[in-house]
Order: C-alpha cells, then sequence, then structure tokens
C-alpha cells in the first residue's frame, strides 16, 4: 500500500479542499532486526485526487438601522457544520426610536430564530447573517386583566422593577426589565388578608426588591383604617 498523506488548501472559489499525496520514501534502514522505511511528503507533488470539499462561510452582523454605534465583525472562515458562538454588542449599536437592543435575529424583522450573546449556532453551506434585534417601546398590560380593575392607575420603578397597581383587581404586577426581552411581568402581588373594597393596589413603592402595596378600604377595628 502507497503511503498517502493529506494536504488542506483554499481555492479561488472560497472552498476549503483536501488533496491526497503520494508519499516519497527516503529508502530502509535495519534496526535491530526490523526493516523500517522512512517517508517524506513532498509538498511540491501534483496532487493526485480531492478528498473533501466544502464551502467557506461566514457569520455576518447587520446593524438592522443603528443609528449608532459599530456591529460586530467574527473574522472565522467556517465551513458546514461548524459551530459559531454568537457575540454580543461589543460595538454599542443603538437606534434612537428602539431603546432596547435585545440580541439578533436571522430576519431583518425579527421573525426569523433569535441568539443571544454566548450562543451556539450551527453554521450551514453559506453566509449566516444576522440582524440586531430591537425592542418596541413597550406598553404594559396585566396578564390578568379584568374589567374595572383600574390597572396602571398607580405606580412606581427603580429603573430595573416596575410595580403597578391595580386597585380595581386587589392586586398589583411586577414587572422586570430583561436585556433580551424588555419588560418582563415577574409576579402578580395579592393581599394576604384581603377583604371586599379594601383597594389593595391603591398605592404602590419599591425599592431595590422591597415592593410595598397600600390598601386604604382595609377596615381593621376601625372603618377605612387602611393598610400597606
Amino acid at each position: 500500500m502507497t503511503p498517502e498523506s493529506i494536504r488542506i488548501a483554499f481555492g479561488a472559489d472560497r472552498t476549503r479542499v483536501a488533496y491526497r499525496h503520494p508519499a516519497r520514501s527516503l529508502g530502509t534502514l535495519p534496526i535491530v532486526g526490523f526493516l523500517f522505511t522512512l517517508f517524506v511528503v513532498s509538498v511540491l507533488a501534483s496532487c493526485s485526487q480531492t478528498v473533501v470539499s466544502s464551502p467557506i462561510c461566514r457569520v455576518i452582523y447587520d446593524p438592522n438601522n443603528a443609528t449608532a454605534g459599530l456591529p460586530p465583525v467574527d473574522p472565522t472562515a467556517y465551513c458546514e457544520g461548524d459551530t459559531a458562538i454568537v457575540m454580543g454588542n461589543v460595538g454599542f449599536l443603538a437606534r434612537g426610536d428602539f431603546p432596547f437592543y435585545v440580541g439578533w435575529n436571522a430576519s431583518a424583522d425579527g421573525t426569523g430564530d433569535t441568539y443571544r450573546a454566548g450562543d451556539a449556532m450551527t453554521v450551514g453551506p453559506q453566509d449566516v447573517v444576522l440582524y440586531a434585534r430591537w425592542s418596541d417601546p413597550e406598553k404594559l398590560t396585566s396578564p390578568y386583566v379584568t374589567a374595572d380593575d383600574q390597572f396602571g392607575g398607580v405606580l412606581d420603578t427603580d429603573g430595573q422593577l416596575i410595580v403597578v397597581g391595580s386597585p380595581g383587581a386587589e392586586a398589583a404586577d411586577l414587572y422586570r426589565l430583561d436585556r433580551y426581552d424588555g419588560w418582563v411581568h415577574e409576579a402578580r402581588l395579592l393581599s394576604p388578608a384581603p377583604e371586599p373594597g379594601g383597594r389593595f393596589g391603591n398605592s404602590v413603592a419599591i425599592d431595590g426588591d422591597c415592593a410595598v402595596v397600600g390598601a386604604p378600604g382595609v377596615d381593621g377595628l376601625d372603618w377605612n383604617r387602611g393598610a400597606v
């Protein structure tokens, strides 16, 4: 069997091709009763057979109408089936009409697959374009909406959390600002001792991890004594 070697080369058409080369013998040497044949590969030998051919792909980051900053640049040349690690907003992309950068999407309109920084992505047979994803200006709504719940009558925020009162529903809702998904509903706050007409959620306040909710209609021992 003729010894052979594999050589990797990049073609002009952006393909990575592996070639098989015949090896050239330097002769045989007797060592402790055995014959060993030494071979050296000729790097100038003409290619005898193509073994594999796979297209070279890039991962391209599109700013998607950003008004400031620069998209990241991935210098890696990938082959089909390779794994790429999604980059973050290292160039500080920003867009004036949408306040939050929320990752990348395979479609400019955000209807494709969504990726976040650090996600692993399998590269296909051609270039992959990821578009910056921007969140819409948010309108908070309660997932427990009811008639006359008076959601949004009062609210308070510490920047990362918002608590919104719904005194008509005897409740308050807590939202957390997520880097990728915008305002996410975190919890529904209910009175531990509800009373008809207590109006739990009529006033709210939040500081860090502590939220307080007022219920001015709670009677206790006195009429409309109220509670927090």
